[in-house]
């Protein structure tokens, strides 16, 4: 595995004249220093602190479904999607699927400056796949916070690098993959809607099979009555990278889907379904379209540049957000 150095050079330069000589005395021999290892960020004890602690909050807060308790160590976009599972549970009267840490299986950044991250791969239960989780440090004095998380794609894994060896972040506008984390997840989100940008970079996963799959069924339902229009859209937030064992990146970044129902048949009928039913007093579309939101989140594996490899989804999450009627 390759590591960052730092090399530093001591420069002594000086001359020295003597009222007596005039002779100019010689010029000291420039000697670099020996380099520097970056070190990771945290041990492992304290790696251990933070995951225990995040834990701790995030099972506070799911017994109450109280998004005030997870503000202490759950920040944008992942406040927002976990604030909204709480909404959903509340009135479909459904389970809060906990997340749990396993500590034992994490990779650590290695930096002089912020954020600084932890990637940790979550326990794998019965009957709910595991999920990668990023949890960031914004400065000196902050806490480290949950930042977002996504689950794996079944067969998916992630290749973490031992918290004691620590690992390098990857800058969102970096050249050394074969696209820059930021370049790679607005290609990734674009082709959700049939965006041909940098398409011959990306592989096939699951999140874009599902997205596809269900935009064509629910207009084909739709098709006497009205049409339904998906829109997914990278969002503000922050895009995380990591170097991984394999020398890949994990990108972690957020986008928010939007599925917009009109009906464009006077005296057809047209409804919405699903979760977003139960927020409205009437799911039926009139003369104003209803328009839901979901929040997602995605986790991409970045291959180095020179190799091979394709951008590909390692895991992906969506949360039911909001539902309404939009005015013409």
């Amino acid at each position: 595995m390759n590591r960052r150095q730092a090399l530093s050079l001591m420069a002594l330069l000086g001359t020295g004249t003597t009222a007596l000589t005039a002779c100019q005395e010689e010029l000291p021999e420039l000697q670099p220093t020996a380099p520097a290892t970056a070190e990771p960020n945290l041990d492992s004890e304290q790696v251990s602190a933070v995951l225990d602690q995040l834990t701790q909050t995030l099972q506070a807060a799911d017994e109450a479904k109280d998004a005030q308790i997870l503000s202490e160590r759950v920040k944008q976009p992942a406040l927002n999607m976990r604030s909204a599972m709480y909404n959903v549970s509340a009135k479909t009267d459904s389970a809060i699927v906990p997340l749990q840490i396993d500590p034992n299986s994490v990779t650590v950044t290695e930096r002089d400056t912020w954020p600084r991250a932890i990637v940790a791969v979550t326990k794998s239960e019965p009957e709910q796949l595991p999920a990668v989780m990023v949890v960031t440090q914004e400065d000196a004095h902050a806490p480290y916070k949950l930042e977002t998380w996504a689950r794996l794609f079944p067969g998916r894994s992630v290749a973490t690098i031992a918290a004691s060896e620590g690992s390098p972040v990857v800058e969102a506008d970096s050249a050394d993959y074969v696209l820059s984390p930021t370049q790679a997840l607005t290609a990734w989100v674009g082709r959700l809607d049939g965006g041909e940008d940098h398409a011959d970079l990306l592989g096939e996963d699951d999140f874009t099979t599902f997205y596809q799959a269900e935009a064509k069924r629910l207009n084909e339902g739709a098709e006497a009555a009205g049409k339904v229009t998906f829109q997914a859209t990278v969002n503000d937030g922050p895009i995380t990278g990591i170097k991984l064992a394999d020398g890949t990146a994990i990108v972690a970044g957020s986008f928010t889907n939007a599925v917009t129902y009109e009906k464009t048949q006077e005296r057809a009928t047209l409804k919405v379904g699903g979760t977003a039913a139960k927020f409205l007093e009437d799911p039926q579309v009139h003369d104003e379209p209803i328009q839901i939101t979901y929040m997602c989140t995605v986790m991409l594996s970045l291959p180095e540049l020179g190799t091979e490899g394709k951008i590909s989804a390692l895991g992906a999450e969506r949360s039911f957000t909001s539902v309404t009627r939009v005015e013409n």
